[in-house]
């Protein structure tokens, strides 16, 4: 039995233009939904690297001291925030 090539469907041009329109909206390009700016203030992102030690203390500081589980990210935030106050 020989095989051979499909011919094109109705369905296929349509196909083919839908295509086209989802590449030119990828081609478009866009900015993201994320903005670095909240209420006016830039927001500097960084990584933080800590011993595995010193983890371990901040999980336990942050779950004696708040009962409910804090997240490590405002734990952190509040310890600093406490440090400049200190500082001053």
């Amino acid at each position: 039995m020989a095989i051979s090539k499909k011919l094109p469907s109705e369905n296929q041009g349509e196909k083919l233009i839908k295509e086209k329109e989802v590449l030119d909206l990828i081609n478009k390009g866009g900015k993201t939904p994320f903005s670095n700016k909240k209420e006016g203030k830039p927001i500097v992102g960084f990584n933080l690297r800590l011993p595995r030690e010193l983890f371990n203390e901040v999980d336990k500081c942050r779950l004696k001291n708040y009962g409910v589980s804090s997240s490590k990210h405002n734990w952190i935030i509040n310890a600093i925030i406490e440090k400049i106050d200190r500082e001053k």
